[in-house]
């Protein structure tokens, strides 16, 4: 792969759409990158996630994937988008957590507010050719986008790194753009 490459983006989209609309299936049934904006209850937006598809997941798998993990109330649900003002983090070893899905009623309110938090999701997603370029292209977008909600590969810049040009970058708010503290976004 080369040492610049054109990321071109798609979307946005909602996590549920990638369960509802078939033709998602047909136009992202290959590997790729992609990443979530939040729109926040306050107000604004934030970067939380970047991830990868290897084909095997598709892009396409990959979204329904994170949609019936996040909808089950098994990934972390930030606390803007919760009554309570903490984030759920569904760590077992936690005694608040236990606490909760041994109760239906609490875990009923976890889930309600994992279906608030998906809607609040944009997904945008970038094709690429293999399961190698994705991987490659996702480690950069860490270190590059540092999403908030991620923590792995944001410390330190990749072994190989790549310069990479957005294109059709509907997620590249003023807002996101200014949270970007790295130098080396570049978009087209």
């Amino acid at each position: 792969m080369n040492d610049q490459l054109e990321l071109n983006w798609e979307g946005p989209f909602n996590l549920r759409d990638f369960v509802r609309d078939q033709g998602l299936e047909r136009r992202f049934s290959c590997p790729g990158v992609y990443i979530w904006i939040e729109g926040l209850p306050s107000g604004g937006a934030r970067l939380s996630y970047v991830g990868k598809a290897s084909g095997s997941p598709t892009l396409v798998q990959r979204q329904r994937q994170h949609y019936a993990n996040m909808i089950g109330g098994l990934y972390t649900i930030p606390r803007e988008f919760r009554d309570s003002g903490n984030d759920w983090i569904p760590d077992l070893s936690r005694s608040d957590v236990a606490e909760v899905i041994l109760y239906r009623a609490q875990f009923d309110q976890v889930i309600d507010e994992a279906f608030e938090y998906s809607n609040a999701c944009e997904v945008y997603l970038a094709p690429l050719n293999s399961a190698d370029e994705a991987k490659r292209v996702e480690r950069q977008l860490l270190y590059d986008l540092q999403p908030s909600g991620t923590t792995w590969g944001k410390k330190s810049p990749p072994s190989s790194p790549i310069s990479i040009i957005h294109t059709n970058t509907n997620w590249a708010s003023p807002e996101i753009k200014r949270d970007l503290s790295t130098e080396s976004v570049k978009f087209a």
